[in-house]
């Protein structure tokens, strides 16, 4: 009986671990592809902008200048970042928070009600 008990309890264990090793390389596969895209997205963004900063040079007449207008316009949205950061940091704490608890948490019914016996 208590053979028997042991390897419930190991095959329980084992096919948590498979269970999580799904989860994680799901996440991963998801992760790489967020870390390409956004890779792909900051090149789009900087030939953009430097596509837009020769236009608007060749309007204004000086590069000096329109590499001023630029930085200006990337230090006032640093500042908005900046004022903004605990805003910034609980989205992305919560994000974490709902990632990781539905990693773990996935089988398990979130009303507590559903657990109650109706005897």
């Amino acid at each position: 009986m208590f053979g028997l008990f042991k390897n419930y309890i190991q095959d329980k264990i084992t096919l948590v671990k498979i269970e999580m090793l799904d989860s994680l390389s799901q996440k991963g596969g998801e992760f790489g592809y967020l870390f390409l895209l956004l890779g792909v997205v900051f090149l789009f963004i900087v030939f953009t902008n430097f596509a837009a900063l020769f236009y608007l040079a060749s309007w204004i007449g000086s590069f000096g200048l329109t590499f001023l207008v630029f930085a200006g316009f990337y230090g006032l949205l640093a500042l908005v970042i900046y004022f903004f950061r605990h805003s910034i940091m609980n989205f992305i704490q919560n994000k974490i928070i709902h990632f990781a608890s539905e990693i773990l948490f996935r089988n398990q019914p979130i009303d507590s009600t559903e657990n109650t016996n109706d005897s």
